[in-house]
């Protein structure tokens, strides 16, 4: 595959659901390796003072139903709404980089919010990622020891300065090199209220379109006013100006502002 496309996401977002779905099926299609980029944005939330919205109960209503409206569009499974808030101490986040590292996030993920949202476990609480590592063949013990270390901090640390750098502040985000692509493309109010309304399609679309340079087109030809050119040899001041040689509308201003008498059928001017 040629080209890339970072997928940033965040294990306690409910609108990361749809994406993490769907983004591998869509990419591989488009001909895109996706690189799966978990990061900390409860962090830059709470440094953007942006987490009003887990307080408004009518909001968080409107982003349940959104979810289960979108899922149904896409043939997605859902089973209601979700426990909610998720991964209370960034553990499944920690093994999420791990497992970037060693290039197995994109099943980690899948697992993760299929039991989330299936299942009803929600990330990080009781023995939800050691189920989940267990499905997929992993030893739970050594890969949740290493999260909890030195190196999980790290991993989350350097995953999280790196997404702010490029100045998300939401999730699901997606970026090519240093191209954004939240919401619908352009950030307005209303994306911004509701950035969570992603467009994974989209995006590989625009990854796929920003490799291969559309083909040039030509400009087509401005079709000439009149067939009747300008008499360039001629005086302005001479009788043969206004010849059927000049154009009829041109004259018909000229005439207008030297105050014309009349102009005969050979186009010869009668002066006063």
């Amino acid at each position: 595959m040629a080209g890339h496309l970072d997928f940033y996401f965040f294990y306690g977002s409910i609108h990361s659901y749809l994406s993490v779905m769907r983004v591998g099926a869509l990419a591989s299609a488009a001909g895109v390796a996706v690189r799966w980029q978990p990061f900390n944005l409860r962090e830059i939330l709470i440094e953007q003072n942006n987490t009003a919205f887990t307080k408004n109960d009518v909001k968080m209503n409107y982003f349940w139903h959104d979810v289960e409206r979108r899922a149904r569009r896409h043939n997605i499974p859902f089973a209601g709404r979700a426990p909610y808030p998720a991964d209370p101490d960034l553990l499944a986040l920690r093994v999420g980089l791990i497992a970037a590292q060693e290039k197995w996030c994109d099943d980690y993920s899948r697992a993760t919010f299929h039991d989330w949202f299936i299942a009803q476990r929600a990330p990080g609480v009781d023995d939800h990622i050691e189920r989940v590592l267990a499905s997929l063949d992993k030893s739970p013990a050594p890969i949740i020891a290493r999260a909890k270390s030195a190196e999980g901090e790290r991993l989350s640390k350097a995953a999280t300065d790196a997404a702010r750098k490029l100045g998300i502040f939401g999730a699901p985000t997606f970026a090519i090199e240093v191209c954004v692509l939240f919401a619908s493309g352009k950030t307005t109010t209303a994306s911004l209220n509701f950035w969570l309304n992603f467009r994974t399609q989209r995006a590989c679309h625009r990854r796929r379109s920003c490799r291969t340079p559309a083909p040039a087109r030509r400009r087509p030809r401005s079709k000439p006013r009149t067939e009747r050119k300008w008499n360039c040899c001629s005086s302005p001041w001479s009788p043969t100006w206004a010849t059927k040689s000049f154009p009829i509308r041109a004259i018909s201003k000229v005439s207008t502002s030297l105050k014309w008498a009349s102009i005969s059928q050979s186009g010869r001017s009668n002066w006063r």
